[in-house]
This record gives C-alpha cells, structure tokens and sequence, in this order.
C-alpha cells in the first residue's frame, strides 16, 4: 500500500484521508476550508459567510467587517488571507520590511489600504466563472507594501476602504501612488510610465498627473526601447538615470541593449564610448559612399588594394572622419579611382598603369600591405588607449573637494613621487584642470592669469588642487601606450604606476584598460607561437 504525502503544515492531517497537493496554500483544499477553526472559532467557511457583530469582533473605529462588494467608503477590518498583492503593481521589489514591520507589531496599522473585490479561480488568479464557482477576496491597490509587512508582523485584521475601480482606475491609481517614491527601480518607474502610455495617457496627462516634467517622461519612456530582461537585471545596481540618458546616442537597438548589460559596472563608459566611435564610423562610411557615387569612385573589398591591379595614390589612406574633398584633392580629371573601407581609414587607389613593371609592382603591393596592417593595429591601439585616457582624465575631474580631503595623505604623496620622478611641469596643463585658458605668452598676462584667477581657486579647493598637482605631474596624456613601432606589446612603467595612483583614490580599471596595460588585449601584434 502506498504511503500516504503528507503536509507537515496543516492541522487537519490527522483526519484528512487523501494526499496533500496543497502544501504552502491549504486555503485552498475544499476539505481545509470547511473545516479548519481559525482562533475566533469558525471554519474559514464559516468566516467567509458570516457576517461580524458587535460581539464578534469590532474595529479600532467601531466598524464591523461584512464580507461584501459594497462600497459604502467607510473603513473596514477585513481578515488578511482575503487580502492579495495586486499582480500588476508597477512595485516589484518591496525591499526589507523588518522596519516596517515592527512598527506595525508595535503601533498598528496607522493609515488604513484601499482594495478592490476580486474573484479569484483556485490558483489565485482572476477568472471569468460564475462567482459561486471561485473565491472571492480583495486586491490592495493602496498599501501593498504595509499588507506584507503587516502579514509578517502577525496581524489577522487590517483596516481597508473598499473602492469601486475600474480595471484601468486600479492600474492609474498604483502608478501614480508609486511614481512619486524615491526608491522605485529605474526598471519600475519606466515600466509605469509605460503602463500609463497604455491605458490611454499621453506625455502630457502623465505630467500634469505625476509632476514630472514632460522630457523626464520622454526620458523614462524611452528605456522601454531597451531589452525589458537586461533592464530588469540590471535595475538592481547603483544606476544613474543619466547613464540611460546616454544610451540613447546609440542609435541601433541591438548595440544599445549590449552596452546595458555594462551600465553600473567599471566597464560602461567604455562600451559606451567604443559604441559611439563605432555609430560615428558607420555614419561616415555611409556619407562616404554618397560621395563615392557623386565623385564616380568605385568600392572594393580592402584585399583587393593589394591584389597587383591598381596603382598607389599618395599618401595611400584618408582618415575615416576627414572631410570629402580630402579625396576630390587627390583625383585628377579622366582617371577612375577606387576606395577600400577598413578600421578608421579609406584607402585610395586608380587604374593601374600599363608601363608598371610586375616585379616592382608586387614588391611595392607587399610593402604597402605590411604598411597598411601596422597603420591599421596602430590606429586601433591608439584609439583604444585614447578612450583610456579620456576615462582617466574624466575621473579625475568628477572627484569632488570631500573626496580629495579623504585621500589628502595618499594624493600627496602621489605628488611628490611624480614631481620627483617624472615631472617637467607645465603651467597651462595645471590652470587648464581649472578650466582657465591658457594666458598670452607676456610675463605681466601670466601672472595676472596665475595670481588673479588661479591662486583663488586652488585657495578655495586645496584638496582637489594637490589632486590636478599630482595629475599634472603624472604627464598623463593621450599618447601614452603600451605598444611599440609595429604594433606588439611594450610594457609602459609610468603608465602602470599612474593607474596605481588612480586605482588608489577609487578608480575602477575597466576590462580593456587592464588588457591594454598587461599586454593580453587582441588589439596587439603577437607573434606566431606567442600566446595572445
């Protein structure tokens, strides 16, 4: 005989005959509901079809619960296992209740919810059957978060006014309790912006009804452009809704929803900047292939400038975001030209001449080939550590005097190591830190500049200047590298120890960085054998 399933956590066990398939949600066993007594002495049927007197039991404010859809718009108590979350509040995440919840255990239910009569089928969820065929309960429309709190703190009665809402009324009116609270997720708030859209608002209503302004609406609307999973697992970080601001500069969907994935983490602002370099290319060679057509220059595959059928046109490449008529310079009347796309250039050749002898001509198309793939890793290098030092740059002018005075000991003797090491100090790099031009070259101009605008300033934030000191020292620049003449890996000691002093005063190193600077990035020339 087979043993009987069990459910350790109901009380009518004992006398049950059957096998439990309700565990975690006996209310809904027929034989559970007609016959388990809750503490006032009734089965949970019995409760559901009894209407509460005086004797019964009375509310706080003198008023008896009736199990009803009656809105009479007084307060009522209704017991809480009739009470439900609603399923289509734009608060997903309630955080950590305990506060709340011992406030309740202590004080009571200080401001009562508002619900809505709720039919329910036997899995909890809205159903279109006869009323007599599922249970009913109420939805919270207001108040979910203290149900859940109040259910912690073991209240069996909580205070509600029940409302006559429309379906859409129910969905409006949790929106715009939310949209207001400081702590909703940049996923929620977008999602009920997005709901409000939906129920018929426009841009406009959901301003005057929320008193956001009409471009934060736009703002919040437009990220749900983005990939709703992504957005809901990365809406738990510390996020900056200026971040999403920046997202929309990137105009393909699919690129936009690969850099989410980094935003709140060390590497966004340099996916982010990789992708907009990438949108501005990709710009630019269409503008490119619009003069192509104007000019009557003919696109080729990149392999084909070294294929032997075309002759070299000085100085071989254009770069991608130069201006057109740096090609119309080049061209000369009757001569048909030919252009190639690589990384960042266009490469230039025309019709090949008749008289160029094949030797020559292969061992100038090898030369040139080897050229062009250093120009091209170069270039890509460059551009790399160019990001690199644009996030160095920016994170040293985010920090603000508090933070500079935290790290004063460690920012100072970051300034004289770089002062004594490597420092060939130049006054305009220091003032241009504060945002001061550089003055004219007269003695009388510069000491006006140094002692009338910059003393004050560097008087005014200390800190923050023996920061821009040290910086300055460190010859922090954009043409600091990591790679040599052809491109393979050359370890740079001073750019090693700058990201040390940065890294000392909280700056994250994002991926590439540390791939740039170890040597392991993909960008670099290695050599057959050398482990990339």
């Amino acid at each position: 005989m087979a043993k009987k399933k069990l459910n350790e956590n109901c009380s009518l066990q004992g006398e049950c005959e059957r096998n439990c398939d309700f565990v975690g949600r006996e209310h809904k066993c027929d034989y559970y509901f007609a016959n388990q007594r809750p503490e006032d002495g009734r089965t949970l049927k019995q409760t559901l079809e009894y209407e509460f007197t005086d004797d019964d039991y009375t509310n706080e404010l003198g008023q008896e619960f009736t199990y009803t859809e009656e809105v009479t718009g007084k307060i009522v108590n209704i017991p809480v296992e009739l009470l439900h979350n609603h399923h289509q509040n734009p608060r997903k995440e309630y955080g950590d209740l305990t506060e709340l919840s011992d406030s309740i255990k202590a004080k009571g239910i200080l401001q009562n919810l508002t619900v809505v009569p709720f039919w329910f089928e036997t899995t909890g969820v809205g159903c279109d059957y006869p009323k007599q065929q599922a249970e009913m309960g109420y939805l919270v429309v207001i108040g979910n978060r203290r149900l859940r709190a109040a259910k912690m703190a073991g209240l069996t009665h909580l205070p509600c006014i029940i409302a006559d809402m429309t379906h859409a009324e129910q969905v409006q009116t949790m929106l715009l309790e939310n949209m207001q609270r400081s702590d909703l997720t940049v996923y929620e708030q977008a999602q009920g912006f997005q709901m409000m859209l939906d129920f018929g608002d426009s841009v406009e209503t959901i301003s005057e009804k929320t008193g956001f302004s009409q471009s934060t609406v736009r703002r919040r609307l437009k990220m749900t452009e983005l990939n709703q999973d992504t957005l809901k697992e990365v809406s738990d970080r510390q996020l900056s809704l200026g971040d999403f601001d920046r997202l929309s500069e990137i105009e393909d969907v699919k690129t936009r929803d690969n850099v989410l994935k980094h935003i709140g983490t060390n590497n966004f602002e340099n996916e982010l900047r990789k992708a907009i370099d990438n949108q501005k290319r990709t710009a630019a060679k269409s503008r490119w292939r619009e003069a192509f057509e104007r000019l009557g220059v003919t696109e080729i595959d990149y392999d084909e400038i070294y294929s032997g059928k075309y002759d070299y046109v000085s100085p071989g490449y254009i770069d991608l975001l130069a201006d057109v008529s740096d090609l119309e310079n080049k061209m000369e009347d009757g001569v048909q030209y030919f252009a190639a796309f690589s990384y960042g250039s266009i490469y230039i050749r025309k019709e090949r001449a008749a008289s160029y002898e094949a030797d020559k001509e292969a061992e100038a198309a090898e030369r040139e080939r080897a050229n062009a793939e250093r120009n091209e890793r170069n270039a890509a290098i460059d551009q790399a550590f160019k990001r690199a030092y644009i996030l160095r740059h920016d994170f040293v002018m985010s920090l603000s005097e508090a933070v500079c005075k935290k790290h004063f000991a460690n920012i100072l003797w970051w300034a004289v190591y770089f002062d004594v090491e490597y420092s060939d100090i130049y006054w305009g790099d220091f003032a241009g830190l504060f945002g001061i031009p550089e003055p004219e070259t007269e003695d009388e101009a510069e000491d006006e500049v140094y002692f009338g605008v910059l003393k004050p300033k560097v008087q005014e934030e200390p800190n923050k200047a023996l920061l821009y000191f040290a910086y300055t020292c460190s010859d922090d620049r954009e043409g600091l590298t990591c790679r040599d003449w052809n491109g393979e890996y050359n370890s740079n000691k001073l750019l090693s120890i700058l990201y040390n002093f940065l890294e000392s005063i909280g700056y994250e190193m994002s991926d590439e960085e540390k791939e740039l600077v170890d040597g392991t990035s993909e960008l670099y020339l290695h050599r057959e054998g050398e482990e990339e």
